[in-house]
């Protein structure tokens, strides 16, 4: 029955305000919260503040916060130990209270488990290191129990990390990643221990999936830090460790004794259910929002109180801002303070970068942490982290969009294998690039083209029956069959219209996994081709098209091809052809522009990564298909695999390991010729000062912008067709509009034609809009 506003702006923010007899602000370290308050004056109000981090540590909840609020709730009384809060809560004591914010719960799963059965040890939750403890491999490998293995649900931050960590101290077996559930009961029903180890400078309060865990009798195993301290009584309501031998100790406790593992989990559940009750948190309320009925509402002059510039909001809850106000150093890369530097939310200098990209000092210090990244990854094909540079290039993004925006590209000295140099925390904002932009542009894209639901365009139908061809001598009508990397299901589409039947599908992308679900009949499930949501044994031919040089760690894809295999089963990978792209040159750099595009393969290494997992090569194909338009040709590798088994596989030689770091530079150092005539295209164009336009917000005209200086020129309109761009988008200010602002061009001015796959259509419609000037294709 409450009022629910959107997103109001300020006017109907002042509006709701007047309105109203108290005001709640649920208070997170978060870029838009701050400008919403402190950019304009307020109605007079009573205001409460209920803050939703712990304040121990970055984000700090600013003082004076709770010097202008009029009552400050908290969400766990560990936050009453904050430093920088002492002075003020010392003045306050009774204008400051304690609400958790996590209540109610499920009836209790106990009974469903055999009290003297088996240690069954899960984990539910985030494996963001800023969340996450980044010695949490050292933790598990201190356990010391046979067969021993955790289960891992939740995202896939850190994945790769975890999974190099644990090879490195001999215990790959100790943790099975199983993605994303959308039954979080039905797993805590299957397990009867929560390893829940935190980063010791984690900013959570009240902790809901440890609490949840807890009301469904599952004992927790915590550090000994502030907040789960407050959650969890150690030898009654779990255990509380400090050292991975603390903790290697108390698994083989709850291991040895299931009766008092048993005795602990229904303790939990007991405490939680009582303490943590929908009654005692509004009786809370009650009480403080009734208190300040009795009060004047007062002018709040939050700008005053917590800053007027993004900047100054941004070190409101910085624990360190000399890190950034005077350039000290950066927390080692080994801190638990530091993969908070490099979040791309979660009130991060990228978060509030996204926000406010026209802040200098945001600006400053968001490059400063490009320049220092976290450790890259090694090589993907034999871990080995010796590599040379062959092109480091600035290619920009739109408006602080999560995909990082410099290419470093790299060749491994040991095997010769090519790929992207990236680090954990561009890794992490390429899988929400693939959600908030990859994904919907192209869905978008497919909508607007009038597509039949889960078929593709004339251009990917041609693909796929090139693809078809390649394996189905190899396919039989009765294979179970899975496509890793699904997307809307359109290859699984087609195979339907041939006669197959038993066809199943997996994406990573909530957007793709939806639009497959609503507008097909196969079986999509979410998840990573590093970890399907798959049983042992289930699939006869497995395709993965597409998806290999997407990937950080494809020969974990391998081992996952190879576990849901039935022995003797096909593996078809689809790539790029790394050893071709000089032959298909389209634009500039184009094929390295492809910023998602992590590995470069050749069918050498390709062979060499197959055949260390247990595949044996039947076969490969070198072709090309047309992508987006049929001047975009795009050179592919197919190749056939079967599964022998690790070990099994017999090699076959496919050619030399400097094959490719050889025709990989000679395409580098066409494409840096290429650059230096659009840098002089560019620099006369700024020196000229006219008014320049560009049709397509795209990779080119990133490229253009960042590498070739076009954002030194006189940049008037930007046009592009899509109208998720167009919602979204801006650079330097400028929105991303339809073709309908060259109709008000000047006579003078210059359309650059950067949507380079579609330059006759644009030219044309761009003549049709009535537009005077120059057109410049490439």
């Amino acid at each position: 029955g409450c009022g629910f506003h959107a997103a109001p702006d300020n006017a109907k923010l002042a509006e709701l305000i007047r309105a109203t007899d108290v005001v709640q602000v649920e208070w997170w370290h978060h870029p838009v919260l701050f400008q919403r308050l402190c950019s304009e004056p307020l109605p007079p109000m009573r205001l409460v503040v209920w803050c939703h981090v712990n304040g121990l540590s970055t984000p700090l909840i600013p003082a004076s916060l709770l010097q202008v609020s009029h009552r400050t709730l908290l969400t766990s009384p560990c936050t009453l130990e904050a430093e920088n809060l002492a002075e003020i809560l010392k003045l306050q004591p009774s204008e400051v209270g304690v609400i958790h914010s996590c209540a109610g719960f499920l009836p209790a799963v106990e009974d469903l488990r055999s009290p003297s059965g088996p240690m069954q040890a899960g984990y539910l939750g985030s494996l963001n290191f800023s969340k996450l403890n980044p010695r949490f491999i050292e933790f598990l490998a201190a356990v010391k129990l046979p067969h021993f293995s955790i289960s891992l649900f939740g995202d896939n931050l850190n994945l790769e990390t975890l999974s190099r960590q644990a090879h490195e101290q001999n215990c790959c077996g100790v943790f099975r990643y199983k993605g994303y559930t959308s039954k979080p009961e039905a797993v805590l029903a299957g397990i009867n221990v929560m390893p829940y180890l935190l980063n010791p400078s984690h900013y959570g309060t009240t902790e809901n999936a440890l609490l949840e865990a807890m009301a469904a009798a599952v004992v927790p195993v915590v550090l000994d830090h502030p907040v789960e301290r407050s959650l969890v009584q150690d030898k009654i309501t779990g255990l509380v460790v400090r050292t991975p031998k603390e903790f290697g100790a108390a698994m083989k406790f709850l291991w040895e004794n299931p009766h008092q593992r048993d005795m602990m989990g229904k303790a939990a559940a007991q405490m939680v259910r009582e303490k943590f009750t929908l009654e005692k948190t509004s009786s809370e309320f009650d009480h403080h929002l009734n208190a300040l009925l009795d009060r004047p509402r007062e002018e709040v002059d939050f700008g005053k109180a917590l800053g007027t510039s993004a900047a100054q909001w941004f070190l409101a809850g910085m624990d360190s801002p000399e890190v950034f106000l005077q350039d000290a150093p950066l927390p080692p890369a080994d801190s638990p303070n530091r993969p908070a530097y490099h979040e791309i939310t979660k009130g991060s200098i990228a978060h509030f970068h996204h926000y406010f990209p026209q802040d200098a000092d945001l600006t400053r210090w968001a490059r400063r942490l490009q320049r220092n990244p976290m450790p890259f990854f090694p090589c993907s094909v034999c871990n080995s982290s010796q590599s040379d540079s062959l092109l480091t290039l600035e290619t920009g993004n739109l408006d602080g969009s999560p995909l990082y925006p410099e290419v470093r590209l790299v060749c491994c000295k040991s095997c010769g294998h090519v790929y992207n140099h990236i680090s954990q925390s561009e890794l992490d904002g390429l899988y929400e690039y693939y959600n908030e932009e990859y994904a919907p542009i192209n869905l978008k894209v497919s909508q607007s083209s009038g597509d039949r639901p889960g078929s593709s365009d004339a251009l990917t139908s041609t693909r796929f029956n090139q693809l078809f061809g390649y394996l189905e001598n190899y396919l039989k009508p009765d294979h179970d069959f899975l496509d890793v990397g699904c997307a809307a299901g359109g290859f699984l589409t087609f195979l339907k219209d041939r006669g197959f039947n038993s066809l199943t599908g997996v994406d990573m992308t909530d957007n793709y996994v939806d639009q497959a679900r609503k507008t097909t009949s196969f079986q999509i499930e979410k998840g990573l081709a590093e970890a399907l949501p798959f049983e042992d044994d289930s699939f006869d031919f497995l395709v993965l098209e597409q998806v290999m040089e997407h990937l950080i760690n494809p020969g974990q894809a391998f081992q996952e091809a190879g576990r849901v295999l039935r022995r003797g089963g096909f593996l078809c990978i689809g790539v790029p052809d790394a050893a071709c792209y000089g032959d298909r040159q389209f634009f500039d750099y184009y094929w390295v522009l492809l910023r998602e595009h992590l590995q470069h393969f050749d069918i050498n290494h390709l062979q060499q990564l197959a055949h260390e997992e247990g595949f044996e090569l039947l076969d490969f194909h070198q072709t090309d298909h047309q992508v987006m338009s049929e001047r975009m040709v795009m050179p592919t590798l197919y190749g056939v695999f079967a599964w022998k088994g690790k070990g099994e596989a017999q090699p076959k030689v496919t050619g030399h390991q400097d094959d490719l770091k050889k025709s990989m530079t000679q395409y580098l150092a066409k494409e840096a010729d290429h650059l230096e005539q659009r840098r002089l295209l560019v620099q006369q164009l700024e020196k000229d000062q006219v008014p320049v336009y560009a049709w397509g917000v795209g990779r080119e005209f990133e490229y253009l912008h960042a590498a070739a200086g076009l954002h030194r020129c006189r940049l008037e309109g930007l046009i592009d067709l899509n109208s998720l761009k167009q919602e979204k988008h801006t650079v330097d200010g400028i929105p991303v509009s339809s073709a309908e602002i060259l109709k008000d061009a000047p006579a003078n001015a210059v359309l650059l034609v950067t949507a380079v796959a579609h330059t006759a259509p644009v030219m044309k419609a761009a003549e049709d809009s009535g537009f005077q000037g120059r057109i410049i294709t490439f």
